[in-house]
C-alpha cells in the first residue's frame, strides 16, 4: 500500500496545476470584463451620455457566461502551450554568436585578436556542451535537445519546451566554472526535467505570470509618461488627439494595474511552488542518469557560492529564473537602469513581493543533504 508521503507529492502537484488552470479561468473573466470597461470608457470619453456599457461593467453586470469562460480558458491553455516557449526564449539575453558577428565586422584592428580568441573560446565551450548533452541524452534514453549557449557571467542552466521543440540553455560561466563530472551532473538534472515533462509544464505555467507582469509594466510605463510638455501649437494638437485615449487610460489603467498585480502575485506563487516540487524530482532523476549523487551535490555547492551569484538577484522576477537549476537571474532588468521615483518605488515593491512569495527552489543545503544521504546509502 502506498505510503502517505508517496501520495502527498502527486496530490500537491495536481492541486497546484489545478490552481494554475483556475487562474487561467480568472484571467479570461477579468480580460472579458476589462474589455467592456475599456470600450465603455472610450465611448464615455467621446460622449459622456453614452456611458451604459461602462456603468454595467462597473456594477459587474457584464461578465462572461460559463460557456464563454470555459472556451476562453481552453483557448488560454492552448496559447500557453504554443507561446509560453517563445515567451521564455525572448526573455533571454542574446546569444554570443550574433554579438560576435557584429563585432567581427568592425575595423577596430587592436581588438581583433581579442575578438578572435573570444569566438574560439565560445565555440570550444559550445562543442564541449553539445558533446556532453548528446552523450547524457543517450544514457537518459531521450532525444538530445537543441543546445543554446548564452554569454552571461552567472553560471546557470535551464530547459524550456513544448511539443516538437526542446531547448537546453546554459551560460558560458557555467561551462567555465564546472569540471566535467559536475557539469555532467547539472546537465543530467536538466535532461531529467525534459524526461519528466517538467519543461513543458513549467514553460506553459510561466506564461500567465510573465504576461501579467508585462501588462503591469506597460501600464506603469504609460503613467510614467502621462504628463508630456505642452509648449508649442503642435504639442497642443498632439495632446488633443491623445485626449480620448488619456481619459480611457485614466479610467481603465488603475483597474488593469490592480488586476494584473493580483494575478501576477497569485499565479506566481503557485508557479513557484510547482517549481519547488519539480526540483527535488529532477535531482533524484539526475542521479539515475549521471550515476553520482556526490557530483550533483558538489555542483550545487559550487554554484551557490557567493562568487558564483549575480550581483543583482531579482527576487520578485518571475519567468525564466524558476526554470533554472538555481534561482539566479540571467540578464538584467530595464527598470534597474532608471533612477527616478517610479523606478525606486517599483524596486521597493519587487523586494516586498519577493519576500511575500514562496521560494521557487528548495534551499540548496536541503538538496545537498538529500544527495549526500543518497551517496552514503549507495556506498553502504
Amino acid at each position: 500500500m502506498p505510503s502517505t508521503r508517496s501520495l502527498r507529492s502527486p496530490l500537491r502537484l495536481a492541486a497546484l496545476v489545478g490552481a494554475l488552470v483556475a487562474f487561467d479561468a480568472v484571467f479570461v473573466v477579468v480580460t472579458y470584463w476589462f474589455g467592456h470597461v475599456a470600450v465603455g470608457a472610450s465611448f464615455t470619453a467621446a460622449d459622456w451620455e453614452v456611458a451604459g456599457l461602462l456603468a454595467d461593467a462597473l456594477r459587474f453586470e457584464t461578465l462572461p457566461s460559463v460557456e464563454v469562460a470555459a472556451v476562453g480558458t481552453l483557448a488560454t491553455l492552448g496559447v500557453q502551450s504554443a507561446f509560453g516557449y517563445r515567451k521564455s526564449v525572448r526573455t533571454l539575453p542574446a546569444s554570443d554568436d550574433g554579438d560576435a558577428d557584429d563585432e567581427q565586422s568592425s575595423d577596430d584592428a587592436p581588438d581583433r585578436d581579442e575578438l578572435e580568441e573570444r569566438i574560439a573560446d565560445h565555440e570550444a565551450h559550445r562543442t564541449r556542451l553539445e558533446e556532453r548533452v548528446t552523450a547524457l541524452s543517450h544514457v537518459a534514453d531521450t532525444a538530445p535537445p537543441e543546445v543554446r549557449l548564452v554569454d552571461d557571467g552567472t553560471p546557470n542552466s535551464f530547459v524550456i519546451g513544448r511539443p516538437g521543440e526542446r531547448t537546453l540553455v546554459a551560460t558560458t560561466a557555467l561551462v567555465e566554472t564546472l569540471d566535467d563530472d559536475y557539469l555532467d551532473a547539472v546537465l543530467a538534472h536538466e535532461l531529467a526535467h525534459l524526461k519528466n515533462g517538467d519543461a513543458f509544464v513549467m514553460t506553459a505555467a510561466s506564461f500567465l505570470p510573465t504576461v501579467t507582469r508585462q501588462v503591469n509594466d506597460r501600464v506603469v510605463d504609460y503613467f510614467r509618461t502621462l504628463h508630456p510638455r505642452v509648449e508649442t501649437e503642435e504639442d497642443w494638437k498632439s495632446a488633443w488627439i491623445n485626449y480620448y485615449g488619456t481619459i480611457t487610460m485614466l479610467i481603465a489603467g488603475p483597474i488593469a494595474l490592480v488586476a494584473s498585480s493580483a494575478l501576477y502575485v497569485a499565479s506566481g506563487a503557485c508557479y513557484r511552488l510547482l517549481s519547488r516540487i519539480r526540483e527535488f524530482r529532477a535531482d533524484g532523476a539526475a542521479v539515475a542518469i549521471c550515476g553520482s549523487p556526490a557530483a550533483l551535490a558538489g555542483a550545487l555547492e559550487t554554484l551557490s557560492r557567493p562568487q558564483s551569484r549575480p550581483s543583482t538577484d531579482l527576487r520578485a522576477r518571475t519567468g525564466v529564473r524558476e526554470l533554472c537549476i538555481l534561482p539566479h537571474a540571467i540578464g538584467g532588468d530595464g527598470d534597474e537602469e532608471r533612477d527616478d521615483a517610479v523606478a525606486r518605488a517599483r524596486r521597493r515593491c519587487r523586494g516586498l513581493i519577493g519576500r511575500l512569495l514562496p521560494s521557487s527552489h528548495p534551499p540548496v543545503e536541503r538538496r545537498v543533504e538529500r544527495l549526500r544521504a543518497r551517496e552514503r546509502d549507495r556506498r553502504s
